[in-house]
């Protein structure tokens, strides 16, 4: 009895295709014999597509026989970060006049009310400060801040406390 077989249909020499074709593994090895009835495989065969490697591309269908492949999509990606463009790109910009010193004076004599705080820009610690104002704990930082601020070179005060970056 003729069973049919589960092998795609021999390759006809009409359409050539883009890449090699891929011997049969079965006829490689030996397995079938010559005159059996049997010619060797070559995949893929005509009429089907050839098999790219990882599939074909998602949301894409495979092309028609006959239609080549589609072009690989590439992707670009342009930094338009504009911190470095410009003749100012990451530059520090002076905001504010600040001194450090008033800054000092102010944390040791007012520093448990947060006075300082407030003078440096940061309001929310100074609401902070004037919530807490009744621990005395306000009173202990300040007193840190205060070694802080006079120790503090006037550039690294004027990078911390009167500089932003540059939009």
């Amino acid at each position: 009895m003729n069973q049919p077989s589960l092998l795609p249909p021999p390759r006809s020499h009409a359409a050539p295709l883009a890449t090699p074709p891929m011997f049969d593994p079965a006829w490689a090895s030996g397995a079938v014999q010559p005159g059996a009835g049997h010619q060797p495989q070559f995949y893929p065969p005509p009429g089907h597509p050839q098999a790219v490697v990882g599939g074909p591309m998602p949301m894409q269908a495979a092309p028609y026989p006959g239609q080549a492949y589609p072009q690989p999509i590439n992707i670009v990606v342009q930094n338009t970060n504009t911190m470095t463009q410009g003749p100012t790109a990451g530059a520090l910009v002076r905001v504010a006049d600040r001194n450090k010193w008033v800054a000092a004076l102010l944390a040791f004599f007012l520093g448990g009310l947060g006075v300082h705080k407030f003078y440096l820009g940061q309001t929310g610690m100074g609401i902070a400060y004037l919530l807490f104002c009744w621990t005395f704990i306000p009173v202990v930082i300040s007193m840190i801040e205060t070694i802080m601020l006079v120790l503090s070179s006037e550039r690294e005060f004027d990078v911390r406390f009167n500089s932003q970056l540059a939009r």
